[in-house]
């Protein structure tokens, strides 16, 4: 087994861990970086281009854990995501909310991580 982190492995935030075991290639959460010290919000997503993951493994609903899930399906959008009736039922609200508020920053300049189509095609 080998365990790749791709972001919150020495910090709170953008937790993504990216697990190799027998052949096979695990995501465990995509999350976001709330308040980013050096401007970049998300976890090292460009290592999964080359050899993308099977599966995605939610574990649970927060945005450190699930907030760059829109960009992973907007790249894999054939990976299965798996979490908890409950954890998909938050993590909806979640990204709602992120949306609105992507929505307030972006009248201060600010460019938005994704947008509603790919937190709606992720949903679906």
């Amino acid at each position: 087994m080998r365990l790749i982190p791709l972001g919150g492995a020495s910090e709170i935030g953008a937790s993504s861990l990216l697990v190799e075991i027998g052949g096979r290639r695990i995501l465990v959460d995509a999350g976001i970086r709330m308040n980013p010290v050096d401007g970049d919000a998300l976890p090292d997503l460009s290592r999964l281009e080359a050899n993308p993951p099977e599966l995605l493994v939610l574990t649970h609903a927060h945005m450190d854990h699930l907030g760059a899930l829109p960009l992973v399906h907007a790249s894999f959008p054939r990976l299965p995501i798996l979490a908890t009736p409950p954890t998909v039922a938050l993590a909806s609200i979640l990204l709602g909310d992120s949306l609105r508020i992507m929505e307030s920053r972006a009248a201060d300049g600010e460019i938005p991580i994704y947008g509603p189509g790919a937190v709606e095609s992720m949903l679906a």
